[in-house]
């Protein structure tokens, strides 16, 4: 693989901008079940390659259009579900649709697998693997990781554009999750950089993004909560730059931190955005109301 978790990052960040056109969740999950060959595998101990056939081309082909099938005839089930999620959009979709991204999905696992190992037979039945490059190892799961942020990234937008209180709370869950994950590296020897600024700033950042939620969910004050979350938005990107900074004089700075760094400032601006035009849809509401009376 790279391991099953890591196609996530390419099934949503090409995925979710096309899901006007594709059923995400077929795409999503055709990007994570061809793991079920050598999951079953080396669950029951069986006497059969780890990659067999679902990694080859014909066999992606195959297991694309059969859970493209069972997603299409279970979409009336589901369909509520994945509305919620945003991972459908308002348009009905047709068995196509499905097929495109059951098959698109699996093919594309097999091709991201295919370099990192020499016993994947996409042309089967020719039984050699043209794509094989351990080289290309890192580039690979670094390209998984880049992707999944920038998926991530885009399903934020999704959320915090629908329903704003929510993009705030998952906002402020996301920081809290993260302080606690860095202050529990912290007290296992990581002390290059401050514990408050690496704990104590997302915390905070993350109680002062699900106050502002609580606000809108409970109060509908935007007057209250913008401020709030500008204040996030400006600490966010001082304490993103200032970690940079920080881990840039020890050398260790990558792109992908970068990456990580940009989208969380990004995601933080864009609860600012989208307060700051919730506020001004009130406002001009008042404002009508007002005037017809």
């Amino acid at each position: 693989m790279p391991f099953t978790p890591f196609h996530l990052g390419p099934a949503l960040a090409i995925g979710l901008p096309l899901r006007r056109y594709i059923h995400v969740p077929t795409f999503i999950i055709a990007n994570i079940i061809v793991d079920i060959e050598p999951f079953i595998t080396l669950v029951f101990n069986l006497n059969y390659p780890l990659h067999g056939y679902l990694h080859t081309l014909i066999g992606a082909f195959a297991i694309g259009l059969v859970l493209s099938y069972l997603m299409y005839v279970s979409e009336e089930i589901l369909s509520p579900l994945w509305r919620r999620s945003l991972l459908e959009s308002e348009l009905c979709y047709n068995l196509r649709a499905f097929a495109i991204a059951g098959v698109s999905g699996a093919i594309l696992h097999v091709l991201m697998d295919s370099p990192l190992y020499s016993d994947i037979k996409p042309l089967y039945p020719i039984p050699i693997n043209p794509l094989y490059n351990p080289g290309l190892t890192i580039i690979i799961y670094d390209a998984c990781i880049f992707l999944g942020i920038l998926g991530l990234l885009y399903y934020f937008y999704l959320v915090v554009r629908e329903t704003l209180r929510y993009g705030l709370m998952l906002l402020g869950l996301f920081y809290i999750t993260g302080s606690l994950y860095m202050f529990n590296t912290y007290i296992h020897g990581l002390r290059d950089i401050s514990l408050t600024l690496c704990v104590k700033a997302p915390m905070i950042l993350g109680l002062m993004n699900l106050t502002a939620s609580i606000l809108i969910f409970i109060k509908k004050n935007i007057k209250v909560s913008f401020p709030v979350v500008l204040l996030c938005c400006l600490i966010a990107i001082a304490w993103l730059s200032y970690v940079c900074w920080k881990v840039a004089l020890t050398g260790a700075i990558t792109p992908l931190l970068i990456t990580l760094a940009v989208s969380l400032g990004i995601a933080q601006a864009l609860t600012a955005l989208f307060t700051y035009r919730r506020g001004c849809k009130a406002r001009n509401a008042v404002q009508i109301y007002e005037n017809s009376e």
